[in-house]
C-alpha cells in the first residue's frame, strides 16, 4: 500500500512511522489497526492465490517465509533464555535463517515439558498470562502453554473462501453456517443423560467463526441414533460440514444408504483425525460435495490444506516452516518418509522453533516456501513391532482403505500387546466374508505378524471423542532398549 503525502509516495510503514508522533494516541491506534486489517487482508488474498493454484509458491511467498522466520530467530535470541545460548542467531536475516535455524537442536513434547519456562518469551510472559492451549488428551500425556496464534484468522477465512467461493462474512451471516463433529457432549438442562432421552446429540455452542455454532457429539453415531442427526442437519442446512474424519464418515454412509439427507452442503472440511483419500471419496460420494483436508495441531505451528477430494497437503509459508527429517535428523529425499518438525511463526510467546510435531509424513518436495506433503502416515505412535522389535509404521505397509475387505469394514483398530503379533478389533458389515479377514491375515503376514481378530459392534473412542487407530502397549522405551542391544 502506498500513501502521498506532499506529493511524495510512502508505504504503509513510512507513513506510520512519520505521522505517529504528530496525531493524537487514539487517532495513533486507529491507523495502527487499518494498517494491520490492511495487511491482513493482503495475506488472505495472497493464501487464497496460493490455494487455487494447489501450493505453487513463488520468490515472494518465500522472501515473506525467510523474513518472519528471521525475526523469530532474532526474538528468541533476545527474549527467550534457552535460546540466549545461541547468541548467532542475532544475525538472522533473509539469506541466512534456514541454514541458522538448522543449527538447532530438534525439540519435542518431552523436551517442552522439562524446560517450559526457559522456553518462554521473557518479555511477553507473565504469571497472569490470559491464553493456554492444551494438548496430548489422546497420548495421556497433557502438555498446556500460552498462545498467541495471530495467524489463524487469516488463514481459516482463506479457508473457507477456498472451500465454498464465498466471502467469508456471507458464511457467518448464515444462522448455522459452520457445524462441528467432534467430542463435545450434549447437554439438556446441564444433564447429558436428559439430551439423550430426548434424541439431542448435539450442543450449541458460543458463536464461533469458525467452527460454527453447533457441535454435533461423535459418540452416538449409531444406526439408532443416526437418523436424528440427519433430521436435525435437514432442519438447519449448513454450509459447511467440518470435524473428524471418522464420525463424518459415519454420517456419509448413513445418508447414502438411507437416502434421508435432503440437502447439499458446500463442502466438507475433515480435521483432527487422519482420513485416507478413499475415506474422502466415500464421504464426498455420501453428502454430494467436495471434501477438503485441513492439516495442523493445537501448537499452532503449521497450517495445511488439501485440494478438494484430494490427500496431498501444502502447508502454509505464512504460517511456519517445515522440515521432514529421518531418526538421525537429516532431510530426507522427495517421496521418503521421515518426522515433521515445524517452526511456527504466530506463538510469539511461547516460540515452537524445529518442534518434532510428532507426526510421521511422506515429503512432496518445496516449491516458493511452500512444503508439500504426498502422504500422512500417522502419529509416531502408529507403529508395531515385529519379533525382532523392529518398529514398522502401520499405515505405511497396510493401509485398509487400500484392501479389497475395506467396503465390508465400519471402523477398525489395532492393538499390539505382544512384539509379532497384532489384534484386529473391528466392526464388520453384514457382507464380511472368511476372505476378507484371510485378505488380513496375508498383509500382516508379509511382515512375519501374526494376526488375530475381535468382531465387536463400536470402538471406544477417546476423551476427545476420537478413534485411535492403534492402541500401542508397547512401551517406546522397551523398543529403544532392544535396538541399544543389537
Amino acid at each position: 500500500m502506498q500513501i502521498a503525502i506532499h506529493g511524495k509516495q510512502l508505504s504503509a510503514g513510512q507513513f506510520f512511522r512519520k505521522t505517529v508522533c504528530y496525531i493524537p494516541r487514539h487517532a495513533a491506534a486507529a491507523v495502527r489497526k487499518q494498517l494491520q486489517y490492511a495487511a491482513k487482508q493482503r495475506e488472505q488474498r495472497a493464501l487464497l492465490a496460493l490455494m487455487r493454484s494447489e501450493g505453487k509458491g513463488t520468490a515472494r511467498t518465500e522472501k515473506l517465509m525467510r523474513r518472519r522466520l528471521a525475526a523469530l530467530l532474532r526474538e528468541a535470541a533476545a527474549q527467550v533464555p534457552y535460546y540466549r545460548q545461541f547468541p548467532f542467531l542475532a544475525a538472522a536475516d533473509t539469506d541466512n535463517c534456514i541454514e541458522l535455524l538448522k543449527k538447532l537442536p530438534v525439540t519435542d513434547k518431552a523436551f517442552v515439558r522439562e524446560h517450559e519456562d526457559s522456553l518462554r518469551n521473557a518479555v511477553l510472559y507473565h504469571d497472569a498470562y490470559p491464553t493456554w492451549g492444551h494438548t496430548g488428551a489422546t497420548t495421556g500425556k497433557p502438555l498446556s502453554f500460552p498462545t498467541s496464534y495471530v495467524a489463524e484468522d487469516t488463514h481459516q477465512r482463506a479457508l473457507y473462501q477456498y472451500m465454498t467461493g464465498m466471502d467469508f462474512t456471507d458464511i457467518v451471516r448464515h444462522p448455522f453456517g459452520i457445524v462441528t463433529f467432534c467430542g463435545t457432549r450434549p447437554l439438556l438442562n446441564g444433564s447429558e443423560d436428559e439430551a439423550i432421552k430426548a434424541h439431542i446429540y448435539w450442543k450449541s455452542e458460543p458463536a464461533d467463526a469458525f467452527y460454527g455454532t453447533l457441535d454435533f457429539c461423535s459418540f452416538y453415531e449409531s444406526d439408532d441414533c443416526l437418523p436424528y442427526y440427519v433430521r436435525k442437519l435437514n432442519e438447519i442446512q449448513p454450509l459447511v460440514i467440518r470435524g473428524y474424519s471418522n464420525a463424518i464418515l459415519s454420517l456419509a454412509r448413513f445418508a447414502a444408504a438411507s437416502g434421508t439427507l435432503a440437502f447439499r452442503p458446500k463442502a466438507v472440511y475433515v480435521t483432527s483425525e487422519y482420513c485416507p483419500l478413499s475415506a474422502m471419496q466415500e464421504i464426498s460420494r455420501g453428502l454430494d460435495c467436495p471434501v477438503f483436508g485441513q492439516y495442523g495441531q493445537v501448537e499452532g505451528s503449521f497450517f495445511g490444506w488439501t485440494a478438494p477430494n484430494s490427500d496431498v497437503y501444502y502447508l502454509s509459508p505464512f504460517y511456519g516452516y517445515a522440515e521432514v527429517l529421518d531418526d538421525q535428523g537429516n532431510p530426507v529425499e522427495e517421496g521418503e518418509t521421515g518426522h515433521l518438525v515445524v517452526t511456527g511463526f504466530g506463538n510469539r510467546v511461547q516460540p515452537w522453533i524445529r518442534y518434532d510435531s510428532g507426526d510421521m509424513v511422506q515429503y512432496g518436495g518445496r516449491e516458493g516456501g511452500v512444503l508439500c506433503l504426498s502422504g500422512l502416515k500417522g502419529r509416531g505412535k502408529d507403529f508395531i513391532y515385529d519379533a525382532d522389535m523392529q518398529r514398522i509404521p502401520l499405515v505405511g505397509f497396510m493401509d485398509i482403505h487400500y484392501l479389497k475387505c475395506h467396503p465390508h469394514i465400519r471402523q477398525y483398530q489395532i492393538q499390539q500387546d505382544e512384539p509379532g503379533a497384532v489384534l484386529f478389533r473391528l466392526v464388520k458389515t453384514s457382507s464380511w466374508t472368511q476372505e476378507d479377514e484371510d485378505e488380513i491375515h496375508s498383509a500382516f503376514a508379509r511382515k512375519h505378524l501374526r494376526v488375530s481378530f475381535a468382531y465387536v459392534d463400536s470402538i471406544p473412542l477417546t476423551a476427545g471423542g476420537k478413534v485411535l487407530l492403534t492402541v500401542q502397549h508397547i512401551k517406546a522405551a522397551q523398543a529403544d532398549d532392544a535396538a541399544c542391544c543389537d
